[in-house]
């Protein structure tokens, strides 16, 4: 991270936000956080699969962070959706929350370092591998039981998937659907994919 950049942004959208709405206020950041993203992605190597970014991160969703404006997916795992139910013993459990927080107490522990896996997406995302205080945020969340591997991404994570369903942690203290599966049957057949960079002109 680099304070300077960061605090110089700070300080032009406060001066930016006098008398103005906060719709308008969040307009304005949002701009500034792309820029501030653009910045740091260029001064740590550019666009790509090389790209990284290193600030502070938020959960936006259990398998979801946004950092510096730009949300980022978590590469090779997914987590259950808001709104999909988990059963334990014949009860209902809305374990969306807890998958929530986990994630939310990986990424408060400092500031997180994301590999990006390919380019942004037209919505603004793109995947990523992300680590905070050494630990990779991707491969904690699968091991502690709060995510799932994504085969069709990458195998990498299947070994802690199956320890973590062997010990009973996090969501398999429960039974519930693969969350691409809980999608489709509420009728969402998108999925995620990798970006990969234009090629550049000869």
């Amino acid at each position: 991270m680099t304070p300077t950049i960061d605090a110089a942004i700070e300080r032009f959208l406060l001066d930016l936000s006098v008398g103005k709405s906060a719709k308008t206020v969040e307009t304005y950041r949002t701009a500034l956080n792309r820029f501030r993203t653009f910045w740091h992605r260029e001064r740590l190597g550019g666009t790509g699969d090389a790209a990284r970014l290193e600030i502070p991160a938020t959960a936006l969703d259990a398998d979801t962070v946004n950092i510096g404006g730009t949300r980022v997916l978590l590469y090779g795992i997914e987590s259950v959706e808001a709104g999909q139910p988990c059963v334990i013993d014949g009860q209902v459990w809305d374990c969306y929350p807890a998958a929530l927080r986990a994630l939310e107490t990986l990424v408060s522990l400092s500031e997180v370092t994301c590999d990006f896996v390919g380019e942004p997406d037209r919505f603004r995302r793109v995947l990523g591998v992300c680590h905070v205080a050494g630990k990779s945020i991707n491969l904690e969340l699968v091991a502690t039981g709060w995510a799932v591997a994504k085969r069709n991404e990458t195998e990498e994570y299947v070994p802690a998937e199956e320890a973590a369903r062997a010990e009973g942690l996090g969501l398999w203290q429960s039974s519930f659907l693969n969350p691409t599966e809980f999608r489709e049957s509420q009728g969402i057949f998108i999925d995620r994919q990798i970006v990969r960079p234009r090629p550049t002109p000869q």
